[in-house]
């Protein structure tokens, strides 16, 4: 179940134009305020420099001063042209005592003070080494967000960012943690088909004022200020093959317990699924939303009319138009242009 506790920017909300009156008098016109004259943004020194190096060697040159955690902006070899690199999530991360100084992304975990860790992300992370049972924990201002597990965990095998715990399910079912530049991934994995499908109860941690509701059709729905904190929560199943168009995708049954120890995440896979020979493993859960209780989360995702009805945000693929398993009519993906180079 891919699960994230990710912080990301905000989406401005559009204005909706206003129509005019047509029985309101009219107005006379007033003369613009003529705009203060500004230099053009781009004639620092370190982009005038960018710009010489990139005609000197007919390639383009980064320019550090112009970066941002999202973006990294290019000189080009024309020598009046500014290009960037766009993405969702961060590639580099402000540090240095002052914070003056960018530091690349770097997800590979490694051990420190008793627990894995990203050598650098945006988002301070922990996740178990093993004998534990705080299986992942993001921070942020706001408080911790994450999952336990129902007993100690064993030792997990490390591939880069990744932490597989293997058989902590069941025999042939993993849990597994993937760290982020801005929060975790975690998912539960059946290798193969299993015996007896397990129910998976996942102990909760949310940030302070988030709180659990329903939604319209009784799906579990975080909310936050009495208000939805993003759309209902849905966990799907997909097999191997899912992310070609041609697999197959489950459902699950899910709620959210509150019991005196706190709340409990419980899914229970449909067994019907397993049943079906056409499927291929290994199969993945993997929730449509965040269940952190952050409305402002930003990722590209699709929207389909029989399957993903809610997007999957968590999707390492966008998809459009039919095939085998879904009908899908929207796919939607979102950069920050806000810090792009500009010229006046």
């Amino acid at each position: 179940m891919t699960l994230t506790a990710a912080l990301l920017a905000g989406i401005a909300a559009v204005p909706t134009q206003a129509v005019a009156d047509p029985s309101a008098p009219v107005k006379p016109m007033q003369p613009a305020t003529p705009a203060k004259p500004t230099s053009p943004p781009s004639q620092d020194k370190a982009t005038l420099d960018a710009w010489a190096q990139a005609r000197k060697t007919g390639k383009r040159v980064e320019v550090p001063s112009r970066h941002t955690e999202t973006s990294t902006v290019w000189a080009e070899p024309d020598g009046k042209t500014l290009t960037a690199d766009i993405g969702t999530t961060p590639v580099r991360v402000r540090t240095g005592k002052n914070r003056d100084s960018w530091t690349p992304i770097d997800t590979t975990l490694a051990e420190k003070d008793g627990v894995l860790v990203p050598k650098q992300a945006k988002i301070p992370l922990e996740i178990s080494p093993g004998r534990s049972r705080d299986l992942v924990t993001a921070k942020n201002e706001s408080g911790s967000a994450g999952f336990g597990w129902t007993k100690d965990l064993p030792k997990p095998t490390l591939h880069k960012s990744t932490a597989i715990y293997t058989d902590a399910v069941a025999p042939g079912v993993d849990l597994v943690v993937q760290a982020l530049p801005d929060g975790f991934l975690q998912k539960v994995v059946f290798r193969r088909k299993p015996g007896t499908v397990p129910t998976v109860r996942l102990p909760l941690t949310l940030p302070k004022g988030v709180t659990t509701g329903r939604a319209k059709d009784g799906t579990p729905q975080l909310m936050a200020g009495g208000k939805p904190a993003g759309a209902p929560l849905r966990i799907d199943m997909l097999d191997a093959k899912a992310a070609q168009g041609s697999g197959r995708v489950g459902t699950t049954t899910t709620i959210i317990e509150d019991g005196t120890a706190g709340r409990t995440l419980v899914i229970q896979p449909d067994e019907k699924f397993f049943a079906d020979p056409s499927v291929t493993y290994p199969v993945t859960m993997t929730a449509s939303e965040p269940v952190t209780g952050d409305a402002t989360r930003v990722a590209d995702t699709f929207v389909c009319s029989d399957q993903f009805k809610d997007g999957q945000i968590h999707s390492e693929w966008l998809r459009t138009g039919s095939n085998s398993i879904a009908d899908c009519r929207t796919s939607r993906s979102r950069c920050d242009t806000t810090s792009c180079p500009r010229r006046s």
